[in-house]
């Protein structure tokens, strides 16, 4: 949980100064694309990061490691996706509904979320991590002092 709270915490950051940014700049709009893919990022970063520490929750049953996984991640999910920006717009700009408010950042946020996160399960960074260390493993090394 705690780790999950830290995430959110960084979320809520992001997307605040991106939100005042976005009331003092000029290009409101990519500004409410960069706050949806962050939302996105970090939804499917949750996940992950869910996912790997119920792990270690010490379940009595599978089911019960199922759920617990499912309420973590559906709550962090939906604090992420609905909480933090409303809370968000709602505090910082002046007109919640009108343009660049939380109507457009949700609307942005649905758009995003249709493309950012299947795109990000299929690259599966740790695959590529790992991979790219066992081909690094697998090379011979060349030392200096060689015998």
């Amino acid at each position: 949980y705690t780790v999950t709270f830290i995430l959110l915490g960084v979320s809520f950051a992001i997307v605040y100064g991106l939100s005042k940014a976005q009331q003092s700049n000029s290009q409101n709009q990519i500004l409410s694309l960069v706050i949806s893919i962050t939302i996105s990022v970090i939804n499917v970063i949750l996940a992950q990061v869910i996912r790997r520490l119920s792990i270690y929750e010490m379940e009595y049953t599978f089911t019960k490691y199922q759920t617990s996984l499912a309420l973590k991640s559906i709550f962090a999910g939906l604090i992420n996706s609905i909480l933090i920006p409303v809370i968000v717009n709602y505090y910082i700009k002046e007109d919640v509904y009108g343009q660049n408010g939380l109507a457009s950042d949700v609307f942005m946020l649905g758009l995003t979320n249709s493309f950012v996160a299947p795109i990000l399960k299929l690259i599966d960074i740790s695959y590529i991590i790992n991979r790219l260390l066992k081909y690094l493993s697998s090379k011979p090394s060349k030392h200096l002092f060689y015998s």
